[in-house]
């Protein structure tokens, strides 16, 4: 096999491969976490995000984005804090 061909057996096989990763590491976990919690772990793999910014990425209301990043801060999986530059701003990571 080529190294294109090689490269593109790789490509076509990332997308199923994650699928199937996200749904064992949810079975896994098996602490309940919903789909958005997941995908809100997924997108903070990514660095430290707004409150704000986050709603706006996963398609939700910032009050409900407060709502999971706290459950997802009883669980020990995400912490908040506060900037002093920016008071009042929450950021999660």
């Amino acid at each position: 096999m080529t190294r294109a061909e090689q490269a593109s057996y790789v490509a076509s096989q990332l997308v199923p491969r994650t699928a199937l990763l996200t749904r064992l590491l949810t079975r896994h976990l098996n602490g309940g976490l919903s789909r958005p919690e997941v995908g809100l772990l997924s997108t903070l793999q990514g660095g430290s995000r707004r409150i704000t910014d986050l709603a706006d990425l996963e398609g939700v209301a910032q009050p409900t984005m407060t709502e999971l990043v706290k459950r997802l801060e009883q669980r020990g999986l995400s912490s908040t804090s506060v900037s002093v530059r920016m008071a009042g701003w929450s950021w999660c990571h």
